[in-house]
């Protein structure tokens, strides 16, 4: 056990992960000591500013889910999750995503742990000074190695993007939408603004969240079920037209039964008269 790192203490009032000379040096155990001293839970200052934001953070990660899992990929996603890096400041985005990592739950992300930083990370602003989203976070993201970051100003509907041009930079460039749209190479798809809505899209269409796929489902059943009931109303009036021509049927059958009877007693009865005339005659 090194000295170094028996003296490593977590600050409760600014926690921060060990420097990496001071990791290095640690065993297991006392990482694991650290990391578990490290708090998961997310300040107050970091929380979600009202409904708005929370909602469209749990939208993101609801379609993002979806897509991950519907695609395979192994890109670990979560909203809210606290991130250490080597003897920085605590940080906490609104979604953040880490390619080709197992994908398991974590009370929060400790770089050394992981074995890698973040590589993707969006930030929606509400409420509040834009300073932290739109001119602090940049800067420190890039510095970190962040690949690629987008903020977003929900009021104003303004969508920024940018991304580092190579593994070796620490200043970001902004990218340029394309149609409104910003394109993500970690995530493999734009991202843009529908209203006050965070917006995800796949070759150009739309990636719908949960509730949006629910009423489309529930549409199509309904519609399925107007069908099958149409489809029923129609096979009950045919099987009653069926059923009226066959009583028709019947009735023309029982009609010409009786036109028979009727000719046949009209045979029978003037075969009789012929038989009393031809008897009338032979007693002339």
């Amino acid at each position: 056990m090194g000295l170094e790192a028996r003296k490593y203490v977590v600050d409760p009032e600014d926690p921060r992960a060990p420097p990496d000379a001071i990791w290095d040096a640690m065993s297991e155990a006392e990482r694991e000591e650290v990391c578990a001293a490290l708090p998961s839970e997310v300040p107050f200052h970091l929380l979600p500013d009202g409904d708005l934001h929370l909602d469209a953070m749990l939208s993101t990660r609801d379609v993002l889910k979806r897509h991950v899992k519907r695609r395979r990929k192994g890109l670990y996603i979560a909203n809210n999750l606290m991130v250490y890096y080597p003897t920085e400041r605590s940080f906490a985005p609104d979604l953040f995503a880490v390619r080709d990592v197992p994908l398991h739950p974590r009370r929060s992300w400790m770089v050394r742990r992981e074995g890698r930083g973040l590589d993707f990370a969006l930030e929606i602003h509400v409420e509040g000074s834009k300073k932290k989203d739109f001119l602090r976070n940049p800067a420190l993201f890039a510095r970190l190695g962040i690949h690629e970051y987008f903020a977003v100003d929900l009021p104003r509907r303004m969508l920024r993007g940018y991304r580092l041009p190579d593994s070796n930079a620490a200043v970001y460039q902004s990218l340029v939408p394309q149609g409104g749209m910003f394109y993500s190479e970690i995530l493999d798809l734009e991202i843009g603004l529908e209203g006050d809505r965070v917006r995800f899209f796949s070759e150009g269409a739309p990636m719908l969240e949960t509730h949006e796929i629910a009423v489309r489902a529930q549409g199509a059943l309904d519609e399925a079920m107007a069908t099958i009931e149409r489809e029923h109303e129609r096979a009950e009036a045919e099987r009653e037209r069926a059923e009226a021509e066959r009583e028709r049927a019947e009735a023309e059958r029982e009609r010409a039964e009786a036109e028979r009877e009727r000719a046949d007693q009209a045979e029978a009865a003037l075969a009789a008269l012929q038989r009393q005339l031809a008897a009338l005659k032979s007693t002339d």
